[in-house]
Formats: C-alpha cells, structure tokens, sequence
C-alpha cells in the first residue's frame, strides 16, 4: 500500500511540473480573450458584470472565455509522457491485484483502512493535506471544466452600415469612425467535444476514475460476508465457512464488543464530522457505507438473502443484541449508513460514474492477445465486476426493505421541499408584520416562497431501482441476483426412486414491498414496472426457458400467480392495465381537429360481442390528466386517408387547426416503463407473446362500455406510433411490437399476425410510398410526377451547397423526416433502428407479402420498405450516398446499431429467397427441391458448411405463394393505370403510361450484389468491411474511442456536458454583460438551464439481436457497445456475401434462360435534393 502512494505522489510531481508548463503557454492567448470581453462591455456602452455561480458548479466566465485551468492537450510523443501514461497503467495494473486478492482471500482490518485511505487521498487530490494526483473533483459541465465553445477571435474592420449605425448611437462623437470588431468563429461541436474529453485524459481524471472504482469493488470484496474467504495464513478456507472475519459468524469465542473493526469503523462512521471533513467527494464515501452496512447487518438483524425464504424480520434493538453493547452502537451505524448513502446520492454516482467506468458489455468474452484501452489483460476481469456490485446491490436493497429505509419518490420529496418553502415564507411574512406593529422596519420581498432546486434532492426511491436496471442492462445475467431461489421437492415417481429437489425463481422481499406499495401509492407503480422489465431479462434457475425471469413476470402479470397473498384491498396489475395505459397516452396524444371536436381513429377496430370492463388505467399511475375519450370514430380506409389524418399540413388545407399535445416527464418514463416491461417480457416468453397480442379492450362508449367495437393490442401499439412521441419512445414501441411477434421455436410457418402487422404499417404509411413512387401523381408533394430536370437544377456545384437532408422538413415525408430533421439532429437515430428492428421481424416472421398494399397501389409488396433500406438508410449511415452531407453520429456505436439494423433486413430478405428450377410456374416441391440443390452446392463445392444453416431457409418455411412469386422474377409482367377505373383511388391511376410489376425484394437484393456494373449494395458491404482496419482494428478503434468518452462523460456525474447547453449558457451571459438581461433574470434561466442537464432516472433500454437470419433467439445487446456492433456488421456483411455466392450459379442459370432480357424497376425514387429540403 505504502509502496503504491509514493509511486502515485511521484506521479502527480512529474504532473505538477506539466501543468506550471502548460499554464505559461494559457497565459499567451489571454490578450485575445480579453479583446473579446472588452469588445463586448465597448459595444454594450458599460462595464462587463459577472454572476454568480449556480448549481455549486463555481462562477460564470463571459463569452469566449478560455476558464479551463488545462489547455487542449496536444497529442505528446515524448518519453516523459510515454512514461506517465505508462506509470497511470501501473497504477491500474495494481488496483486490479488488490481486487483480484480481496476477492479470494481474508483481509485484515488495516488493510481495509489503508485502502479506505488511499480511495480518500486520490479522490481529494494534492490540493488536501496527505492526498495525491489530480484528485477527481465534482466538474462544471458548462465552464471550468469545457473549452469555450467560440474559437480563436479574428480581428476584422467593420465599416457596414448597419455597424456604423450602431456606434453612431452610442458615440455621436465618432459616427464614422472604422471599429475593430472582433468577430468569434463557433467551433464545431464534434471539434468541441474531442477537445473537452482530450483535455480530461491529459490531466489523466478519467483514469484515475477507473483506478478509484477498482479500489471501491475491492473494499466491497473485502468486507463481503456471504463467500468463503481464504485466510492467509493458514492457505485454506476460514474455519467458520461463509462469512468475515472482521465479523465472523456470532459465537461464543467471537468478540461481542467488535473492537477489532474499529479502524474501519473510525473511517466509515458517518456520525464521524471529522472523517466526513476529510473528503471532498462524499457521494464517493458514502458508496463504501453499503458494503460496511451490510458487514453490520449480521449484528442487527438476522442474516438473510434475498434469495432465501421467510418472512421480513424486524430490526432488533441495540439493547437485545450484546454485538451493540461497546465502543460503537452497530445498529445506529447501520442505520446511520443506509441513511447517508442516499443523502450524499452515492447510488447516483454508482450508477452513472462507477458502472460506467468497470467496462463494456464485450469485455466479457474470453480471448487471448485482446488489447483494451492500449494494455493487454484479461478483459473477463468484467464479470467479477458486476457480479460484486450486483450481489451488492441485491443485498442493499434487501436490507432497505427489511429495515424500513427504503427512501421516499422523487415527487413526495419535492412536495415535502415545496411546503416547507411555504411555511419558511410564512413565518418571514408574519415576522415582517409583527416587526411593522413594533415600528421597525421591514424591507420588502416580494419574490415569494423559495424555488425547489432538485439539484440538492437526495437519492430517492426512483434513484435506487435505476442502478437496478443499469446492473441489469449491464449483465443481464446479474439480474438473477434480484430473485429468491427457493427449494422444490417433487413427488416419488412410480418406480420408487428417490424425490428430485429442483430450485427456482420466486418474488424476493423487495419485489412483495414494492407491489404493496404500488399498491397503496400510485407514485411507485412507474417504479415497479421498471423493476420487473429488469428481472425479465433473468435466466431460469435450471438454465430452461419455462422458468426464466420473463416467464415469472409473465406469471404475476397474467393472474397465474400472485407476488404477494390475493388481497381485496389491493387490485393486481396486469397486462391488459399496462396495453389499457398505452391506449390512453394514445387517444391523448393524438392531434385533435378543433371544428370536428373529436379524435379520428388511427387504424380501423375490429367487431366484438363481449361486454367484458377494464379497469380505468389512470388509477394505475400519476400525472396523466383526465380519462376523457371520444364517441365519435372514423375509420381511414386507405393509406391516403390515414396520412391526411397524421399530417397537419393537410387539415391547415382544409381551413381546421389541429391542437397537439406533448408528454411531460412523467408521460415519458411511464410509457418507457410500460414498453421496457412488454419488450422484455416479450422476446424472452412465448407464452406472453401469445397472451398479449389476444388481449381485446373495449371501447368506452356513452354508457361507458362498447359492444360493438374493441381494440386489440396491435392496433394500440400502432396508434401509439402515429402520434407525435419521441424517437426513443418511437423506436421502444417498434421493438415491442416486433418481439411480440416473433415466432416460438421451432415453428417455421407464417405468422397470421406478422401478415396483419405488414399490413397495419402499410396504413400508417411510415415509408411515404404516396410521395416517393416512381409512378405517383403525388412525387414530391407536387400535383404531377416531378421531371428529372428538378432534381438536376438542385444539385449542389460545390462543397458549400451540400445540404443536410434530400427531403423537405415536413411530416409529410415519415420515418424519412424523422431520419433527417429529428434524429439526424442529435446525431441518435434509436427510431430508426427500432424500425428496421421490425422489418427484419416480420421478414422473418411472415416473409414479404406480394400483396401488400394492393388495395391501393398498382405496384403492391415490400419492395418500397427493402429499398428504404438499401437505396437510402444504408448509403446515408455508410456515407456513401452523394449530393448530401455525411450523416451526423454522436458515437461509433449509434453508427454501428445503424448499419447493423440495416444488414440484419438485407440478410433475411436474401436468406428467404430462393432461386426457382421452373422459371415459368414452378410447384412447391419443385421450389424445396431448388432450394435443397443450392445448399448442397454451397456445402461441397463452396465450402460453406459451417454458414449453411445461416444463410439458407428452412423447406418449411417455403409456401405456394414464395413460389409463384419467385417464378413472377423471371418475366417482365407490365400494368396499364389506363385500364384501371379512375374512381378507384389507385396511386398510379393518373400516370398514364404502363408501370412494370415489381420483383421481389429477394431478386431486387440478388441481382443488386451479383451485378457486373458492380451495384451500390455491394460497394457499400465492401466498405463496410475494409473501413477502419477492417476486423484487426476493432477493439484498439473503436473499444478506445467508445471507453474514452463514457469515462469522460462518467466524470460529471447526472450533468453530462454538451455543446448546445455551452453556448445557451455563453449566449445568457453575453446578454447579461450587454444589459439585454438582468441579474435575476440571468439566474433563474441559467438555474432552469442546469436543472434541464440533469439526467433523470428512468428505465434502462436494451437492444435485442436474432442469432442468425432465420433463429428466434435473442441476445440482448448493450446500446452503447460499440465494439459488439462493429463486429456484428461484419458478420452480417459476411453473412451476405456468402449467402449471395451460393446463390450465385442457380441465379446467373436462370436468367441466362430467361426468355426476355429482365429488366428490375425500383419502386421508390430517392432523388435529391428537393428544393427545401435545407
């Protein structure tokens, strides 16, 4: 330990002398900084003010202001940075022994304390007696510790009118007088974002974190008192079994008065006002207090697991327990540790600062030789990880639960906060009106009761269960530590053999406490819901999917079992609340037409008989508003009437005003909650999937109970999407649906309601086919097709025309719009990817039906949906596409998730296909006989035996209707609009001209990839594959490049910083110094401004993945891993590639003997830019 402080404090020397260096060359820029304040305060016509700091983040800086205390750091290629770096990977290397030892072996009371004091001195740093390094202090997310968001300040003559105009004003002394105006460049938020993270690492923070949240799991190994520790000196288990020795077993022989934990207990008392004086980070200290709670609890209460049986035990008091009776009262200590862990939310820096910083999901894989962040170790070091802080965790909250310490919402502690702000300001008011009776006098306020500001609120209820949910979406494995495992003794069986105990899942004491709570306050219910979608995602004891953690819920949530006794007080939630709350957000969220008065119907409600109620949702959850809904329904017959209904523009037309209505943060992480739960569920219990999608809710009419029309839930989830929603609400509802619909194994037929999910998206028009086909008399929004010299006129001559989008900024134009002017924006695309999610699922669940949309279209199937894909959602997340700029990524890995979505609907349309023997009507045998031929070629001859099962459809999954379609690929079959009655409402009627029918989306991929003239698709798998280094680079790239952010980001805590929240915040003080805004003015925004940072919490979301094209079964996938979905890509793209070669010689065959030259006309036309669009 000694050893590791001094090589730690002759680190941070060497620093020290790098950063009075680095201060030298800071000084240099302050004379054009300080031009810029001083042009600012000469313009403004009066000296510069400054305000106050806000949110404990320290004081403001103006407008351009370089605040940092360290410069960008340069890139160093020096031996003494060479040596730092290396010294910082030590300093690691060391931490890892010590977790790596406590997690095995029996510590000492000393060695927990000198560990405890060296968390202690690296947190503080060398600006406190005895610390060393730079420390990690709380960092401001707007000033100190950013760079300035305007570059260098150019001086330039200004001597146009409107400058001149000005000055006259202020200086009718001087009107003509040619001004030195400095005019700020805005740097580039990608530029801004690099700099702040390089800034970071230079004063080596974030690996000091990493350092700091390793010693953290080695205190919690340490004083873990549930495994079998190994003592030291004797090299064999301690002689009591599981426990600790700091505080073994109770015993006759064992200490009653626990002196020996004193040295502990004098560091981790959090009575202890001295101890707490000597840390600058007590949300860090306050993370040590579980695990000594939990050392304690075996001196306070009984030992139990959350996994064990038996009721909840009551604390004992100090008096009944000897172990209380001493120096140190064991049971106010543990109290007191509960208590203190919330207050100084340690549960908020655990979730967002030490989980973060222990890894990445794909760190769990075992390999040899694997670089991670420029070291070579054994990346499994992850899974110790999260198993110590998920038993941890587990633990803590079993004790909350046990102990009554479980903390209170977030909106009773604000309503607690608001009235005592109420009863502080009326004793200052009576006070003011006794002190003017007694003659003295009074200085008016009438700025009223004080704000709540919900940066000094504590971790509460919410805070708790989202470091669950964090745990969980970190190592879905892990949330199995929040079940109980209980014991089963299954009956002899007829031979006589001896009873077979099998274990399984059951609800933990957590789980009954919050159901009871949910039950008594609807505050909790947001709680519990995020909870259970947590424990969905829990394996089964006996490693079978009947009783994994989806199947439990699904249990609790169909009425098979009960989490806590029936009660007639308490109503259970179940899955027809949860579809009966989304329908609600639905109807709510729905644009309403002022002069109709009423809200139209998104998609069309089937007949029914049944008279059955349910339950009215809005007694299940808080701030939703009032359970109001509309008699009057229409019903959109066709697409076109659907999407006159989603768009505003067209009800503007028609002189009405529709009235939108937005989610609040309470609709927002109800519905999150609500489709994290079903999503969850879903993809993990074919029994719940199938529950589920048969739930039909009435309509509430005017006696309150239709018998004429329900809803199913396809219907409702659909509805929800045509609403104005999030993106990451949009994409949620989009991977529910799409795992509700997945097939159960083994069951290779279509799916009758993956043929009605095709055919409800037809409605809802996400694809706007209306506006993009080839032969629609609506191209563009236009009354006729748009000539090709339009889109010529538009094109970009140079770099600087190169607009954003090819699309207009209208909601006219779908998941398109949404792409370009939403999504695009942020740089996230979770909608999207969520979409394509779908599509892939019903590929594979209901191929690609050839009459879809034939109602209405001329040219119908899922041709428009494929090329969406291929002709514009790939080349834009590839950047291969021309005339527009490169798509904006906030990360690598939003850029991975993308492209993989992509190649995942490329993959299953290409697996599906199958190259037809007959070429002018081939029979179902004949097409299972062609398909069984190419799998055998691709075996001997190809080589492909290990990809066969990938890469090719199962015979069964082949039905009369892929062949007749797939022998229609082989002739050119033309229709005439002109023969088509033109009160028939047909897309294509008014051409004129004959349209050719489409190919299938097999033949479209196929012959795109096998073309001579080397087509778009394949060059885009070709870069995908070779970008980057390919597969050799993949962890150095972009493991490095996703680590390093999410380290630098872990450093803020719940305010992240960004560059829009810098430049309002600059924008607001340049307007206070220019007296365009007072003080309080500036306060209040710049307070609404940080409280606008802070990140909520709220149910984590995790991606799902299929094994292969044609396997139900689902991985879960962390969003933010980049690593994962870089190597996902390039197994898909490979996966492509193979399946397209073995179809290679059967496809060239057929069209050799074709016989007419077959020509493929898309359906879509991405063309643009269109006018307008930027």
């Amino acid at each position: 330990m000694e050893g590791l402080a001094r090589g730690l404090r002759a680190e941070e020397e060497e620093r020290r002398r790098r950063r009075s260096a680095a201060a030298a060359n800071a000084n240099a820029n302050a004379n054009s900084n300080a031009a810029w304040n001083n042009a600012n305060s000469n313009v403004a016509g009066g000296p510069s003010s400054s305000t106050g700091g806000f949110g404990g983040f320290g004081t403001s800086h103006p407008v351009g202001t370089d605040s940092t205390t360290t410069p960008s750091v340069e890139k160093n290629l020096d031996m003494e940075y060479a040596l730092l770096s290396f010294a910082g990977m030590q300093r690691h290397i060391a931490a890892e022994c010590l977790f790596y030892l406590a997690y095995h072996a029996q510590w000492t009371a000393e060695e927990v304390a000198s560990t405890i004091d060296l968390i202690r001195d690296l947190t503080n740093g060398s600006d406190v007696a005895g610390g060393v390094g730079g420390g990690l202090p709380r960092l401001d997310p707007l000033v100190e510790d950013v760079p300035p968001v305007y570059g260098e300040v150019p001086m330039m003559t200004a001597t146009t009118a409107s400058v001149q105009g000005f000055m006259s004003q202020q200086h009718p002394q001087q009107p003509w007088q040619t001004w030195n105006v400095p005019v700020p460049k805005l740097k580039d938020p990608k530029e801004w974002e690099e700099e702040w993270i390089a800034n970071l690492w230079g004063k080596g923070q974030p690996s000091l974190l990493q350092c700091v949240s390793t010693l953290i799991m080695t205190v919690m190994c340490a004083l873990d008192a549930r495994q079998v520790l190994m003592d030291r000196e004797t090299h064999g288990p301690n002689s009591f079994g599981a426990g600790n020795a700091l505080l073994p077993p109770h015993s006759d022989t064992s200490d009653p008065s626990m002196n020996g934990l004193q040295p502990i207990h004098t560091r981790l008392d959090p009575e202890n006002k001295d101890t707490e004086r000597q840390w600058k980070r007590c949300d860090i200290w306050g993370v040590l207090f579980l695990p000594y709670a939990l050392l304690l609890r075996n001196s306070v209460v009984p030992l139990t697991s959350p996994r064990g049986s038996g009721s909840v035990p009551s604390p004992l008091s100090p008096d009944a327990n000897p172990r209380t009776r001493g120096t140190m009262d064991a049971a106010k200590t543990f109290t007191d540790c509960l208590t203190a862990a919330s207050q100084y939310k340690s549960l908020t820096f655990a979730r967002l600062s030490l989980l973060p910083s222990l890894g990445l999901p794909s760190t769990r894989s075992h390999h040899k030789d694997v670089v991670s962040m420029g070291r070579g170790d054994d990346v499994s070091i992850f899974d110790f990880y999260i198993s110590v802080l998920a038993e941890c965790t587990a633990q803590f909250m079993d004790v909350l639960c046990a102990s009554g310490n479980l903390p209170i919402t977030q909106q009773m502690w604000f309503d607690e906060e608001n009235n005592t702000a109420q009863v502080e300001w009326k004793r200052v008011e009576e006070k003011n009106y006794y002190d003017v009776l007694w003659g003295k006098t009074v200085v008016e306020d009438a700025s009223g009761p004080r704000e709540v500001d919900i940066l000094d609120r504590p971790d509460c209820l919410e805070d708790v269960f989202a470091l669950v949910s964090s745990v969980c979406s970190a190592s879905p494995e892990s949330s199995k530590a929040f079940w109980k495992i209980v014991e089963e003794e299954l009956e002899l069986t007829e031979d006589g053999s001896s009873p077979v105990t099998t274990f399984r899942l059951a609800p933990s004491r957590c789980m009954r406490l919050l159901e009871t709570k949910r039950s008594d306050n609807d505050s909790t219910l947001l709680v519990f819901l995020s909870f259970l979608a947590s424990l969905a995602l829990s394996d089964g004891v006996e490693e079978n999917d009947t009783d994994n953690g989806a199947s439990m819920v699904h249990s609790f949530l169909s009425g098979e079992k009960s989490i806590n006794a029936p009660s007639d007080r308490h109503a259970p939630f179940t899955w027809s609340n949860a579809i009966s709350a989304i329908r609600w957000y639905a109807e709510e969220l729905s644009p309403e037409v002022k002069d109709e008065g009423s809200k139209r119907d998104r998609l069309r409600r089937s007949p029914t008989t049944t008279t059955d109620t349910v339950p009215n949702p809005t007694s299940y959850y808080y701030g939703v508003g009032d359970d109001t809904e509309s008699n009057d329904r229409d019903e959109a017959s066709t697409p076109n009437d659907t999407h006159r209904s989603q768009s505003s523009s067209s009800s503007s037309s028609k002189g009405k005003t529709p009235s939108t209505k937005e989610l609040d943060e309470v609709g927002k992480n109800a519905l999150t909650s609500l489709l994290s739960l079903i999503s969850n569920v879903a993809a993990r219990c074919p029994a719940a999937r199938e529950y589920i999608l048969d739930i039909q809710l009435p309509v509430p009419g005017t006696d309150g109970v239709s018998d004429i029309l329900q809803d199913g839930c396809l219907e409702i989830l659909f509805s929800l999407l045509t609403t104005e929603i999030p993106p990451d609400i949009r994409g949620l509802t989009f991977m529910a649906i799409a795992n509700l619909l997945q097939s159960k194994p083994g069951d290779t037929g279509k799916s009758p309601m993956g043929k009605k999910a095709w055919e409800l998206m037809e409605c809802c028009q996400f694809v706007p086919v209306k506006y993009l086909s080839r032969y629609s008399s609506f191209a563009a929004g236009a009354g006729s097709a748009p000539s090709m010299s339009m889109y010529n006129r538009n094109q970009p001559r140079d770099d600087g025309d190169v607009p954003n989008s090819y699309f207009p900024k209208t909601a006219d134009y779908g998941m398109i719009y949404i792409f370009e002017h939403v999504e695009g924006v942020v740089g996230t695309y979770p909608a999207t990817e969520g979409f394509l999610y779908l599509l892939t699922t019903l590929i594979k669940v209901a191929g690609c039906p050839s009459d879809l949309g034939s109602h209405w279209r001329l040219r119908p199937g899922c041709s428009p949906y494929i090329e969406y894909v291929t002709d514009f959602i790939l080349p834009r997340a590839s950047g291969t596409a021309r005339h527009v700029k490169p798509l904006p990524f906030l990360t690598v890995a939003d850029e991975g998730r993308l492209t993989s979505r992509a190649l995942e609907v490329v993959e299953a349309v290409l697996v599906r296909y199958v190259v037809p023997l007959a070429l002018d009507r081939a029979t179902l045998s004949e097409l299972r006989e062609s398909n069984c031929l190419t799998m055998k070629a691709a075996n001997e001859e190809l080589g492909l035996s290990s990809n066969t099962s990938a890469i090719f459809c199962p015979n069964d999954s082949l039905d009369e209707d892929d062949a007749d379609d797939f022998s229609q690929d082989f002739n050119n079959i033309c229709l005439y609009p002109q023969n088509v009655d033109p009160g028939s409402q047909m897309l294509e009627v008014s051409y004129g001209e004959p349209v050719s029918l489409p190919k299938t989306p097999g033949f479209f991929i196929l012959s795109s990839l096998l073309s001579t003239s080397k087509g778009q698709l394949l060059q885009i798998i070709q870069k995908l594959i070779s970008e980057n280094g390919g597969s050799r680079d993949i962890q150095s790239f972009y493991g490095k490049s996703v680590m390093s952010k999410l380290l630098a980001i872990a450093l803020f805590r719940e305010t992240p910083p960004s560059f829009s929240n810098s430049r309002e915040y600059n924008e607001l003080v340049g307007r206070q110094q220019r007296n365009q805004l007072d003080d309080a003015s500036c306060k209040a925004a710049m307070t609404y401004l940080l409280h606008s940072m802070i990140q909520q919490p709220s149910p984590a979301v995790l991606d799902f993945c299929f094994e292969d094209a044609f396997s139900f079964e689902t991985t879960n996938c962390a969003p933010d891993d980049a690593v994962l979905w870089r190597e996902r890509s390039l197994l898909l793209s490979m996966r492509i590639l193979c399946a397209a070669a073995a179809r290679e010689e059967p496809f060239n065959r057929a069209i050799k003997h074709s016989p007419k030259q077959l020509s493929v006309v898309p359906t879509l036309l991405f063309k643009g830019p269109i006018h307008g669009s930027y």
